[in-house]
């Protein structure tokens, strides 16, 4: 963890664990999906639509450079979404039609990119 801490960005498949960890620490990301994996593709089209990092096909030097010479991203900021979780599940009418939509806009209004 202390490598990823000093670090000035991330190179890595895009799975979730260290692409998620590496925003989290406001660390630029640049992913390599895994050939035929569905998950990963789907991990790296949302990095990059929503501006969050960089991602290649195969390993290519002019990304990596490209990459490299990129500003710093800022820290991503979550809500604590368990403890959202367990008071709306306190409080709400589990068996109401779109009870769950409260809880979604909470959520994504809670949400920060710093």
């Amino acid at each position: 963890m202390s490598d990823l801490r000093s670090c000035s960005g991330v190179i890595c498949q895009a799975g979730f664990e260290l692409p998620s960890e590496a925003l989290h620490l406001g660390k630029k990301l640049l992913v390599k999906p895994l050939h035929r994996q569905y998950e990963q593709l789907s991990n790296a089209t949302g990095l990059v639509q929503q501006k969050l990092g960089w991602s290649m096909e195969h390993l290519d030097a002019g990304a990596i450079n490209s990459f490299l010479s990129a500003d710093s991203i800022e820290p991503m900021r979550y809500p604590n979404v368990a403890q959202v979780i367990a008071q709306w599940i306190g409080r709400a009418d589990l068996a109401a039609p779109q009870a769950h939509l409260p809880l979604v806009n909470q959520l994504w209004e809670d949400y920060e990119h710093v």
